[in-house]
């Protein structure tokens, strides 16, 4: 999927979904801009300048956006592997929702990435502008002093990011020795295998998704919806009383029902989402899936059960949670039921799946 992200006014899907193809190139861009950002993970004041006699690594991503996630496990390993060698990475945080603009939220999404190197949070993406990106993610490799040597965009650039560290850390250490360039560290990654392709992402607001039975008079306010049953890959359905606006749909529930829904038909095999905190009551989405409760086996690592066995999702912080685990692609029906608190619902991400057992033609 090639997908370029736009300046960023509002929320795009093409924005929201990242780069499929890498785009990577050595580059002579001059002085990379200077940054400081008050409170990042890790120290309290994070500045581009201090880091000017190393090599460095920028990496410009959202961890609160599950489509970057393949993005974390390479720069992790980098940080590691060549922190010995001089390399400083440098993680700046550019929210495309709402909610990961707050401190907390922000924080426990790169902690749940188990990112160790510091990250700054860039609110209004300044520091994104300055660099005159038009993609995320972005990696940008400077010499000591911050000249840009290079500059890839996309999830399928880790190869070249790898090679042009190791070119150089030569350039600057000559006779250093490297270990081999990684491996895919995750099979989505091999160049070789087939990808089965999933529903594509759902940002749930009117500006981007499919509602059915909503139109323009209905926005903004709540209003009560009858699902139609009709069954169409990536359109909400939606049972009861909800709100729809331009970026998110909203339902506030009191006393857990059945009878309030939102359905979807998606393909795929894991399913993520995320939802808002409104008014400090941290809501409850319980799951349903082809018409019953999600089975055990089928549970992402952030679902729970109530007393009653009955799997839900309880949103602590508004960060992205894994909701569905299937244990083989394929197509389903999904239910979220608000239980209890106000849900505000900004996108699901569902996840395809890599046969290995096919090769493509490539």
């Amino acid at each position: 999927m090639n997908t370029i992200i736009q300046p960023r006014c509002v929320v795009s899907f093409a924005l929201i979904v990242g780069l499929g193809v890498g785009l990577a190139a050595y580059v002579n861009a001059g002085t990379a801009p200077d940054f400081t950002f008050p409170r990042s993970t890790g120290r309290d004041t994070l500045r581009l300048s201090d880091y000017l006699e190393y090599p460095v690594l920028i990496v410009f991503f959202d961890p609160g956006n599950v489509a970057h996630a393949r993005v974390s496990p390479y720069a992790r390993e980098w940080n590691r592997r060549y922190h010995g060698d001089g390399l400083r990475t440098i993680g700046i945080h550019c929210p495309i929702f709402e909610p990961l603009k707050d401190w907390g939220n922000a924080t426990t999404a790169i902690g749940r990435a188990d990112i160790k190197f510091p990250v700054g949070l860039d609110p209004e993406w300044e520091a994104y502008n300055n660099y005159a990106l038009n993609a995320l993610p972005t990696f940008i490799l400077l010499k000591p002093g911050g000249e840009i040597i290079f500059s890839a965009s996309g999830t399928k650039s880790f190869t070249e990011i790898e090679s042009a560290i190791q070119g150089l850390i030569k350039e600057l250490k000559p006779g250093t020795i490297h270990p081999f360039v990684l491996e895919p560290l995750q099979p989505i990654d091999d160049p070789d295998a087939k990808f089965l392709e999933p529903t594509p992402m759902i940002v749930t607001g009117h500006a981007s998704a499919t509602i059915a039975g909503c139109d323009s008079a209905a926005f903004g306010r709540y209003e009560t919806y009858t699902d139609s049953r009709d069954m169409q890959k990536g359109v909400i359905y939606l049972e009861g009383k909800w709100r729809v606006d331009e970026e998110t749909i909203s339902n506030e529930q009191r006393v857990f029902s059945l009878d309030e829904y939102m359905r979807i038909v998606y393909s795929g095999k894991d399913v993520w989402l995320l939802a808002d905190i409104v008014d400090g009551r941290a809501p409850r989405i319980y799951v349903k899936q082809d018409r019953d409760f999600l089975p055990k086996e089928f549970w992402g690592r952030d679902v729970m059960s109530d007393q009653r066995g009955r799997p839900f999702i309880q949103m602590r912080y508004a960060v992205p949670v894994h909701v569905v685990s299937n244990s083989e692609f394929g197509a389903h029906e999904l239910r979220l039921i608000p239980g209890q608190g106000n849900m505000k619902l900004y996108y699901l991400y569902f996840e395809g799946a890599v046969d290995l057992q096919k090769k493509s033609s490539k």
